[in-house]
């Protein structure tokens, strides 16, 4: 079974704060819905690969965007 890492936000505000920001990394992710699996505030989530996780999530919190780290 694939694991998938999701990034969840409470605002759309801070998913598209979380696009721009890593989208001037090298960092290869995705702006998807949330999978309904997930509960969240906001509709938007990002995903990406598992090597990248603590990456995003060191970014993320740089920046001071709140997110929540889902794998499922």
């Amino acid at each position: 079974m694939n694991r998938r890492e999701y990034f969840v936000f409470r605002t759309t505000r801070d998913a598209i704060k979380s696009d721009r920001t890593l989208g001037k990394t090298d960092i290869k992710y995705a702006v998807v819905p949330v999978p309904k699996e997930i509960s969240a505030e906001c509709g938007m989530s990002i995903t990406t690969a598992t090597e990248n996780v603590e990456m995003v999530i060191d970014i993320l919190t740089r920046n001071s965007i709140w997110h929540r780290h889902i794998t499922i």
